[in-house]
């Protein structure tokens, strides 16, 4: 993992912070499913470290090898603030992954159906 992602997966948002100012790249993917920081900072429900890595330029619709973006990482998970963040940002509801799936699918299959309703709308 790069130090941008090792700080995301530990949640270190004054890390991440320092990290983007000195330059690094909101985008690099790494790990074995080769995902940009903001997936990860999504599934953990992070809405500080979304909002710096969106601030410096991730891309918001950036999908793993699996096609898992963020908003549908953050769905599953229940992050509603996450999920409204990523939507205000422009996040595409509409993207699947590789197996049909969806963030209003993936809220729902984590048994947030508020948010799954909230997505639909």
């Amino acid at each position: 993992n790069t130090p941008l992602m090792s700080a995301t997966i530990k949640n270190n948002a004054p890390l991440v912070e320092l990290l983007l100012a000195k330059g690094a790249n909101p985008n690099i993917v790494s790990g074995d499913l080769s995902r940009p920081p903001l997936i990860d900072a999504a599934r953990i429900g992070s809405y500080t470290i979304c909002e710096s890595l969106l601030q410096k330029g991730a891309h918001v619709n950036a999908a793993d090898d699996d096609g898992w973006t963020s908003v549908m990482m953050a769905a599953g998970k229940g992050h509603q603030r996450v999920v409204e963040l990523l939507v205000k940002h422009g996040a595409d509801l509409s993207m699947k992954t590789k197996w049909g799936g969806t963030a209003v699918g993936a809220a729902r299959d984590g048994g947030h159906t508020a948010l799954a309703a909230w997505l639909r709308k």
